[in-house]
């Protein structure tokens, strides 16, 4: 499985997006359980790792990061995030990567 997505965070008035992929293909899997690469090779095993990847500093509005993949991701694929961890939501069909 592979999987792209975006992670989506605010830091004042700015929007900020950043490319994420979701595979369970990479060597710090266990068991089938898929993983986040940020920059294609920094891994993160859920939302919270991710989350303090993407912004370190720990800036997030209470809404922290949001994670959204394409409108053509399974059910299936969806299902698997969750249970990795990863709190994703299906973004609506269209240009522009909103959700």
């Amino acid at each position: 499985m592979n999987v792209e997505g975006v992670a989506r965070y605010v830091v004042g008035v700015r929007q900020i997006a950043v490319t994420v992929i979701f595979t369970d293909e990479h060597r710090e899997c266990r068991n089938g359980v898929p993983v986040a690469l940020v920059g294609g090779c920094t891994v993160a095993r859920n939302q919270e790792e991710l989350a303090r990847l993407v912004r370190p500093s720990g800036e997030l509005n209470r809404e922290g990061v949001r994670l959204y993949v394409g409108p053509d991701s399974t059910d299936a694929e969806i299902c698997l995030l969750r249970l990795a961890g990863f709190r994703v939501r299906r973004r609506r069909g269209g240009r522009g990567g909103g959700p």
